[in-house]
Formats: C-alpha cells, structure tokens, sequence
C-alpha cells in the first residue's frame, strides 16, 4: 500500500515540475524582447519537459499495476477516500497542465503571425515628395 502512495506523491511531484517548466515557457515567450534567444531556451525547457514527462508515464504505469494487484485488499474507507482524492489531485495538476500548454500554443501562434505579418518598408523622402507632386498636378 506504501508503495502505491508513494507512486503516487512521485506523480504529483513529476507534474509539478512539468508545470513548472511550462510556466516558465510562458513567461519567456511573453518577453517579446527576446524572442531569437528565446527559441534556444523554449527548445531546451522542451527536450527537458519531455524527459520528465516519460519518466512520468513510467511512474503511471508503476502506480497501474500497484493499483491492480492491490485494488482487492484496499477495504478500509479512509485509504479508499484518501485514494481519491489524491487521484483527484493528480488529474487536476494534469488539466492545469494541460490548459497551460494550450495557451502556451495559443501565445505561439500569435508571434508566429506578428514575425510573419506584411512588413511595410517606408518610402524615401524623394519619392514621397515626387509622390505628392504628381498628385497634386493631377
């Protein structure tokens, strides 16, 4: 039974550090003043986030299979409730996550579409000036 909390406080602590990491992604792309440097950075968070991520769906596997050889003998109400909700807890850290990532994705599409917008180049103080000449002839 130990072991099953204890694969379970090993979730919670792995999506944390998700979170965590997904947090600081976003603080990073909202620093617009950085945003060449910034790619470095998101990328290796990334590579990182995705290291703890298996390790975090290793854990889950371990806690499925504590879970199933141990559901029988988990009789007494108070481990039952105390089971719950930190199952519960788990998978709101995971909505969390989930949602931040979104809008992670969400803020990268909006850079994406500003560094990608028609750029406007301004004219040259003679063309304008031939510009309005001509307009005004006309």
């Amino acid at each position: 039974m130990e072991e099953l909390f204890a694969s379970l406080n090993q979730i919670i602590e792995y999506l944390n550090q998700i979170y965590t990491i997904t947090q600081n992604q976003t603080t990073i792309l909202l620093d617009s003043n950085h945003a060449g440097e910034s790619l470095d950075l998101i990328e290796e968070m990334a590579a990182y986030k995705n290291e703890v991520t298996l390790e975090l769906e290793k854990t889950e596997q371990i806690f499925q299979g504590l879970y199933n050889r141990d559901k029988a003998e988990i009789t007494d109400p108070e481990i039952q409730k105390l089971l719950k909700q930190t199952v519960s807890h788990v998978l709101g850290l995971k909505d969390k996550v989930i949602q931040l990532e979104q809008q992670n994705v969400l803020i990268m599409q909006d850079l994406l579409r500003r560094l990608t917008e028609k750029v406007e180049i301004p004219k040259s103080q003679a063309q304008v000036a031939n510009a309005y000449k001509q307009h005004s002839k006309e």
